[in-house]
């Protein structure tokens, strides 16, 4: 393992710091909003929306311009959009400037991660676990930046876009004076026998993944927005709130090496491990339905933190199997976008739900949703066998 993490250490090195410095904004952008600005939180969630949306149009960039231009350019170019967007709210961080320069930032991290994906999808073919590491890299980043997010929004609100705009610079820097287009193309090269001719079903199998992915994020998406109302109208704190992802990132960090090497020899297809993962999603929600006790949140956020391990590295190593030299980019635009989507549309439908039932119910519905997704990936393909 580790010399497969020395030989593509740049990459995972970017990985890590472009989720740090997502880490240490996202957690703090609604509570600068509806807390600093004095915005209603509708206001707020209109903003994350458009961002969530800006986001999901840079996917389509960065998949396009990564399998029509470059790979490492994309990857530059949404990075730096990030960057000075970071930068421009870290010098002012006043409204409206604030709502409209988020969206570029969003823009910018949609296209750079996409293009990303595509680069980590070619590098598979050198080292199969490829996604896993760079899974893991991201997850490092992310608690490190989560767990800084609200020791800089207390020191200065300034700093607390000023330092990721920074890691989103240094990642650039990476890009330009350590990733080579030249390097990826023989690679490229030699997946040319990955996929010589369509598979039969591609197209079947694509959509069946994007939509068990869209219905994951939308229950994902609850713990990080509704579930914090849940959890503190029935006597939880903002901190133990909190602490469950930090746990979280805890157990991903540590567990998820184990996971790479235990997970193949478990699960014979990428998509018997997809169909497991997405069912440990279900049951997450059934932890909480009835006993909304700290223990039973906890546990909850266990299973969550095991299907989120099984499942998300896995998801875009399995679409990587349908692609081609030509398409690459675009493929693994289909994930961050059905993830985008999901993510966009989750907290409003919950909330829905939620106002039109209640809060068990909403479980109720997600676990179904997440066995339904489960159940229809039964119907796709997969080409090769696991860690393959």
């Amino acid at each position: 393992m580790f010399c497969h993490v020395l030989k593509h250490k740049w990459v995972l090195l970017i990985s890590m710091l472009i989720n740090m410095g997502i880490g240490l904004v996202m957690p703090i952008t609604t509570i600068y909003i509806h807390t600093v600005l004095g915005k209603p939180l509708s206001v707020a969630g209109t903003t994350l929306l458009f961002f969530s949306g800006a986001s999901m149009v840079g996917n389509v960039i960065g998949g396009r311009l990564f399998d029509r231009w470059s790979h490492k350019g994309p990857v530059i170019v949404g990075q730096t959009v990030a960057s000075l967007s970071l930068l421009i709210i870290g010098l002012s961080p006043t409204w409206p400037l604030y709502p409209i320069v988020l969206v570029f930032y969003g823009l910018g991290i949609g296209t750079a991660f996409a293009s990303f994906n595509g680069l980590v999808a070619i590098l598979q073919a050198d080292e199969p676990l490829m996604f896993n590491y760079s899974f893991l890299a991201a997850n490092v980043g992310m608690a490190v930046g989560s767990l800084s997010a609200g020791v800089l929004f207390a020191i200065s609100i300034h700093l607390t876009f000023l330092v990721p705009g920074i890691l989103f610079g240094l990642a650039v820097l990476i890009d330009i004076f350590k990733l080579e287009d030249g390097n990826a193309q023989v690679v490229k090269e030699s997946t040319n026998n990955v996929v010589s001719k369509p598979i039969d079903g591609a197209l079947r199998s694509i959509v069946l993944i994007a939509f068990a992915f869209f219905v994951i994020w939308i229950g994902y998406s609850q713990w990080n927005t509704n579930l914090s109302t849940y959890m503190t109208s029935h006597g939880a704190t903002v901190a133990e709130y909190s602490a469950l992802f930090t746990l979280n990132a805890v157990i991903l960090v540590l567990i998820q090496p184990f996971g790479n090497r235990i997970l193949p020899r478990i699960f014979p297809r990428k998509k018997y491990q997809v169909i497991f993962g997405t069912v440990v999603f279900a049951c997450s929600f059934l932890m909480i339905i009835h006993q909304p006790r700290y223990i039973n949140f906890v546990m909850g956020m266990l299973l969550l933190t095991f299907g989120e391990m099984i499942v998300m590295p896995t998801i875009p190593a399995w679409l990587n199997e349908f692609a081609t030299p030509d398409n690459r980019g675009t493929i693994q635009s289909i994930s961050s976008l059905a993830g985008g989507f999901g993510r966009a549309v989750g907290p409003l439908l919950g909330s829905l739900i939620i106002e039109a039932t209640s809060y068990p119910a909403m479980f109720l519905w997600l676990c179904a949703a997440d066995i339904v997704g489960a159940g229809l990936l039964i119907l796709a393909v997969d080409k090769q066998p696991n860690g393959k």
